[in-house]
């Protein structure tokens, strides 16, 4: 069976066998280059390789066979990095790790609803939290959000956009764009909670009205919070 001579293991070095610990419990795991996913023998999760290079799975013949993907489902598996190198940034920082989880979670709830690039709106999401401040009049900003894009070599314009997003979100800056639409709603489902313990019915029925930008958004801030708090 023909296979991409970067995944030949002829040509390996050391380094392409490595381990790494589980980021839920610990316990260490081995990874070849090219292991996709692989179960922990601790938490039996299924854990991404964090050094799996599948850039090439957008264009090359032989994704599938090599890296057991395709390009339908690379960027399911590039977000599942994201999520491990965010975690890693991260560190112990429970709540940022936790908001990015929740952003991740409505984002996905609200894209197949609302359209756009499923990729710009996860990544954003993922991302949104790893850089402690974004400086709005620094077009490389977030910096450490572009660095991982590039890391895992995410194609120049998509890094571009969603760099823009998540400067733009953390910002108050409006971008006319779906992407950005969605992950502005997403993150503030993922802390409309706390926001709005104690109000009144019309009182959030009027936030949503005025600060959430799909009828998605505004769908789902309906069901969660007008169910919780009246």
């Amino acid at each position: 069976m023909a296979k991409c001579p970067g995944q030949d293991q002829r040509f390996w070095k050391p380094k392409d066998i490595f381990e790494i610990s589980c980021p839920d419990c610990s316990t260490a795991i081995e990874f070849w280059k090219d292991d996709p996913q692989v179960k922990c023998p601790g938490c039996q999760k299924m854990i991404t390789n964090p050094k799996l290079d599948i850039s090439c799975a957008k264009w090359c013949k032989y994704a599938k066979e090599c890296l057991g993907i395709s390009s339908v489902n690379a960027d399911s598996v590039l977000c599942n990095t994201l999520v491990v190198d965010m975690k890693s940034i991260c560190q112990n920082d429970r709540q940022r790790i936790d908001h990015a989880s929740e952003t991740l979670k409505y984002a996905e709830m609200i894209q197949p609803q609302e359209g756009g690039n499923p990729l710009i709106v996860k990544a954003a999401a993922i991302l949104y939290d790893v850089d402690a401040s974004a400086n709005p009049d620094d077009p490389n900003s977030p910096i450490l959000a572009r660095q991982v894009l590039v890391k895992h070599g995410v194609d120049a314009d998509l890094i571009d956009n969603i760099s823009q997003i998540i400067n733009a979100c953390r910002n108050a800056i409006e971008v006319d764009s779906v992407e950005f639409k969605i992950v502005a709603d997403a993150h503030l489902l993922a802390i409309y909670y706390e926001r709005f313990a104690g109000k009144s019915r019309k009182e959030i029925e009027e936030a949503i009205d005025k600060t959430f930008k799909t009828q998605q958004g505004k769908q789902l801030a309906r069901q969660l919070l007008i169910t919780t708090y009246t």
